[in-house]
């Protein structure tokens, strides 16, 4: 299951570490946005905690293009 961008690169991105059986893959770019948890991803300290034992999975989420990005195709890159 591979979906394709504007672009043409197929990608597929996931809402936690693709290791553990609860993450969910995705392919439609409109669901990123609800699907990530980009508090977690901005979060400096992401640990798991007693009231939120699953943001460590979360913080791991991926997005994936298969073999190759073109620049052409970045926009930016973000600092850490």
């Amino acid at each position: 299951m591979t979906f394709r961008s504007r672009a043409g690169l197929r990608f597929l991105f996931s809402d936690g570490n693709c290791a553990a059986a609860l993450t969910q893959v995705f392919g439609d770019l409109s669901l990123v946005d609800s699907m990530v948890d980009w508090e977690v991803m901005r979060a400096q300290m992401w640990n798991n905690t007693a009231e939120d034992p699953d943001r460590m999975r979360r913080r791991m989420a991926e997005f994936l293009v298969h073999e190759r990005v073109p620049t052409d195709c970045l926009a930016g890159i973000a600092p850490h």
